[in-house]
């Protein structure tokens, strides 16, 4: 279960939609939690960045985390 305030993670956050869910979960009635969302393509992190440009506002942005994932080769 993820309250508002909590810390969350879109581990594959492809163009935002669950970013987005996660987002309305944590942030509710006020609450100051966090968001990691991380994905391998640039283009997918661009693409959730817009979308919640769009529906949340500035101080809920500020709070999540876009993370870059370079895999590794062996």
């Amino acid at each position: 279960m993820i309250l508002p305030g909590d810390i969350a993670i879109d581990a594959t956050c492809g163009n935002g939609n669950d970013t987005l869910a996660l987002a309305k979960l944590v942030f509710a009635d006020g609450g100051q939690g966090l968001i990691y969302a991380f994905d391998l393509q640039q283009i997918a992190l661009k693409n959730t960045s817009a979308l919640l440009d769009q529906e949340l506002n500035e101080n809920d942005v500020d709070c999540i985390h876009f993370v870059n994932v370079t895999p590794m080769v062996h």
